[in-house]
């Protein structure tokens, strides 16, 4: 009986100090949050590399990666301190999000990146140009683009722009677009039919009774060049450049209401080209929906108050307008309602009267506005 119960006594001992012996100490420490993560971009840009620092635990040892985008669930990686995203991701702000999992199963609390993907600015653009030249009380504007020229409207026939375009058209002159038949911005398009060649010719269509207009078709006949009526849905591109047409849809109202409108994109900044354009064919536009805002606005019809309505205005809302006018015109151009309309949403306003030729530079993220006085 009492070696029955020694050998009791000495089995429970005996388990019991094997049980401390043998029992490990199970870790319950979650590892070390991967640090200093940082994102490399390819050159399509929406397909990040991410890098971190690899995660420590000293116990059990790191077993793998988890990481995910944005509110995606966690992917198991492997040991690697690397991750490359496999699909595109769109335009617009992320997050990134890396936790490191012992061999024990332990999870660190993720550490994350916030980072912002934008195609659009990653793409290396040539310098573009933009020349609103001074031809007094009219249109002329050259949109230049290393070799490629596009000539939107030439003023009156005097002054005229071919010896202003002499120092940047490299010929041909690939594109001439005449947005409506008015002298002011046809005359001096004569000039420039007989000094440069031209590969292209837009109109709207719209015809005119003057002599101007007259002298203008002949040189149009003499050229021999490519020639196009521009309705809303066309697109003029160029030399790396697409202009959308935005207005006439028809030939259905007065002739600066039937002035070709375009729009041109490049890179971030937008610029809107309005011809002589009035309320009339603003809120045509507006009513399709297709404004939006732009950086540079080519303020309608010189200023005048018949055109640059508050609804047109608030849809566009323009960082830069720019009118064309010649200085003490009899139309009184660009008038005060309009001034004061464009200081209202806030834009820069900058005006050939005043500041002479103005020349908008843009590399196709950042612009500058350079006068000429």
């Amino acid at each position: 009986m009492r070696v029955k119960r020694l050998a009791s006594i000495l089995l429970a001992i005996s388990l019991l100090f094997g049980l401390v012996g043998c029992t490990s100490v199970v870790d319950t420490t979650p590892p070390t949050i991967p640090g200093n993560i940082s994102k490399t971009i390819p050159d399509n840009d929406n397909t990040p590399t991410f890098t971190w620092d690899a995660a420590t635990d000293a116990i059990s040892g790191i077993a793998s990666y988890q990481v995910r985008i944005d509110s995606d669930a966690f992917s198991d990686i492997g040991n690697v301190t690397t991750y490359t995203v496999s699909t595109a991701l769109p335009d617009g702000a992320h997050t990134f999000e890396v936790r490191a999992v012992d061999k024990a199963s332990n999870q660190g609390t993720a550490g994350s990146l916030a980072f912002t993907i934008d195609t659009t600015a990653a793409i290396s653009l040539a310098t573009l140009t933009v020349h609103f030249i001074d031809v007094g009380q009219g249109d002329s504007i050259l949109v230049d683009l290393g070799e490629t020229e596009v000539l939107i409207d030439g003023g009156d026939k005097l002054p005229g722009v071919v010896e202003y375009l002499n120092d940047y058209i490299d010929d041909p002159l690939e594109v001439m677009v005449a947005t409506h038949p008015h002298a002011d911005h046809i005359g001096g398009l004569i000039g420039v039919l007989d000094a440069f060649e031209v590969d292209e010719i837009w109109l709207n269509g719209d015809t005119s009774t003057s002599k101007t207009y007259s002298q203008f078709m002949l040189a149009i006949n003499s050229e021999g060049a490519e020639v196009y009526e521009a309705r809303r849905g066309n697109t003029i591109e160029v030399g790396g450049l697409v202009f959308d047409v935005l207005h006439p849809v028809s030939l259905s109202d007065t002739t600066n209401n039937n002035s070709i409108v375009l729009s041109l994109s490049y890179g971030e900044i937008d610029f809107l080209f309005t011809g002589d354009a009035e309320q009339q064919a603003e809120s045509n536009m507006l009513e399709t929906g297709i404004l939006r805002d732009v950086e540079i606005l080519k303020v309608g019809h010189h200023g005048s108050r018949t055109a640059s309505s508050q609804a047109f205005l608030a849809a566009v809302q323009p960082d830069v307008a720019i009118y064309m006018a010649g200085l003490g015109n009899q139309y009184g151009h660009p008038h005060a309602e309009t001034i004061e309309a464009l200081e209202e949403i806030g834009a820069e306003i900058y005006g050939t009267d005043v500041n002479g030729t103005i020349v908008v530079v843009t590399d196709g993220i950042t612009y500058a506005v350079q006068t000429e006085k």
